[in-house]
């Protein structure tokens, strides 16, 4: 079987650092999605997960938002 360096076939990005305790805002503008929101096996969000809603602070923003096929 041949390996293949997973930087060949992927772009690998680190998630937003969140140092403190996430509190949702019901007027939020972003939802976060978490660890626990992704079934381990599948790599797939949850169809029953909670998301948290936040107002992010971050002003380089777009580096953290998922696009369609990721």
């Amino acid at each position: 079987m041949k390996k293949i360096f997973l930087k060949h076939i992927a772009n690998i990005k680190t998630g937003f650092q969140i140092r403190t305790r996430l509190t949702p805002i019901d007027e939020g503008s972003h939802y976060v999605i978490q660890m626990r929101n992704i079934c381990p096996d599948t790599g797939r969000i949850l169809n029953d997960a909670e998301f948290c809603k936040v107002i992010p602070n971050e002003s380089n923003l777009d580096r953290y938002l998922l696009k369609k096929g990721e």
